[in-house]
Formats: C-alpha cells, structure tokens, sequence
C-alpha cells in the first residue's frame, strides 16, 4: 500500500512563484518539480484566491469554514431532537420506562442526547443498566409474559390491559392494569382492531328482486342456452346493446331478429 506524498508549505509556495513571478507555464514547472500538473494548477489557485488563508494544513479550518461546521452540526442536533421527541411517549413517565426507551435507541441516537431531552441523568441510566444486567432472572416474571403472549395469541389480539388483567388474575397473578399494560408492552402484544363492516348493497327497498337463474354457470354445452349481459357494445346498426355471450339469444329475447335500423338507435 503506498502513502501519499505531503508537501510543506514553503514547497507549494515556491512552486507557485514559478508560475505567477518566473513566467514559467503551469505543465514546465510541474515538470521540473515532478509533480502532477493538475496538482500545481490547484496551488495555483488556492494561492490566488486572495484570503490569505492558503495551505493551511489538516484541520486549520477558516473562520467561515468553522461556521459552517458548527452551523451543520446543531442542524444535526436539533433534527435529532425533534426525532426523539416523536418518538418519545414516555416523557411523563417514571425513569424506569425512560431508561428503557434510551436502551431501545441507542443504536439510533446519542445517549447523551435522548438522556438530555427526556431529562434523566446519564450516570443514573448507566447504574440503571448494571443493576439490570446484574440482577438475576425472574422466574415468574418470564412466566407471566409467556402466559400473556399465550392470551393474546387465544384471543386472536383482541385483548386489552383491562381483559388482560383479568385473564392474568384468573391464572392466579395478582396484577394491576398498568402491570398488565407493561407486561403487554415487553412482549411485543398489541391488540389489533378489527375494520368496521362496511355495507355496501342497499337491500332496504320495494323493487322487485330477481332469482338468480344463472348461477355464474356461464358455460354451456349449446347455443340458444343462457344470456348474460354485463358491459355496452356497439351494434353495427348503431344500437347500444349489453355485452353478451350468447348475442343470439339476446337478439331473440328482444325481438331484434335483424339489424336494428337508424330510426330505432335515433328512438332509443
């Protein structure tokens, strides 16, 4: 793997007053450098650039430059922010559920950010996350949430925190509605509202309804069987008929055993 070669600032100076005071071309001077040409004409211009701020080095940023980052990175910030926010439910809640929102994102966002807008102590919420990676495992915690997993799953997620609780009571676990509500929380359990049936046939009238003869048995093993109207076609008499399958049975229960004429399309 090769470095890349780093002048100093005198080289670059000295390269460019070939150019600018000894009146040699950009390509001559490069040459006799052994640099890139491409290279020089960028010294070139950074030394023409007339700030005074030429080959300043890595990081020595000019004051406008300095802004800019600084501008950029509280865009960045206050973006965050207002990420976090959206998705921050838990802001009058106790810390608990804060702590274990930040868990939930801190792969996302900063954790000194989040613990900043919810307003928690980062030092808290790093004893809070050794205490729980310390604490030892909670048989009957687990068996609850197994068992509301279990629920929610009987009840095709249709349960509440109110049914829920009632449920868990029956299995013989004394829980409140907020325990069962964060019980459902920590098992992924959702409940799921079903869509409002939506009537769209209107049968509350006095019109005549018609047995349904066919039966959607559109095929038929002859002719002159069946006949099922559906889209408009155009006659070539110039009468709109409905789209059959069978046009001879249509024209026969019409009474159109010809082509229909110009005045019968005109009357119609």
């Amino acid at each position: 793997m090769t470095t890349r070669k780093k002048y100093t600032k005198e080289f670059k100076l000295d390269a460019v007053s070939l150019v600018t005071d000894q009146g040699y071309s950009r390509a001559e001077a490069a040459r006799s450098l052994g640099i890139n040409a491409n290279m020089l004409c960028r010294w070139v211009q950074e030394e023409q650039s007339g700030d005074g701020q030429a080959f300043r080095g890595n990081g020595k940023l000019t004051p406008d430059q300095e802004e800019n980052r600084r501008l950029k990175a509280e865009i960045k910030r206050l973006k965050m922010e207002k990420e976090i926010l959206k998705k921050a439910t838990v802001l009058c809640s106790r810390n608990e559920m804060k702590y274990s929102f930040i868990t939930q994102h801190k792969n996302t966002f900063p954790v000194r950010l989040m613990c900043q807008v919810l307003g928690v102590d980062r030092s808290c919420y790093y004893h809070y996350r050794r205490q729980m990676d310390t604490r030892p495992p909670d048989p009957e915690h687990e068996e609850m949430l197994e068992w509301v997993q279990r629920v929610d799953d009987a009840s095709d997620h249709t349960y509440g925190s109110r049914r829920m609780k009632r449920a868990l009571n029956c299995l013989g676990y004394p829980v409140s509605r907020n325990k069962a509500r964060n019980l459902m929380r920590e098992a992924g359990v959702q409940v799921r509202h079903r869509k409002k049936f939506k009537v769209t046939t209107n049968s509350n009238h006095k019109q005549p309804v018609y047995d349904n003869l066919l039966q959607r048995q559109f095929d038929v093993p002859q002719p002159d069987q069946v006949c099922s109207g559906c889209d408009l076609c155009m006659d070539p008499g110039g009468l709109a008929l409905p789209g059959c399958r069978d046009r001879s049975v249509f024209e026969k229960g019409c009474g159109l055993e010809h082509e229909p004429s110009d005045e019968i399309a005109v009357g119609l």
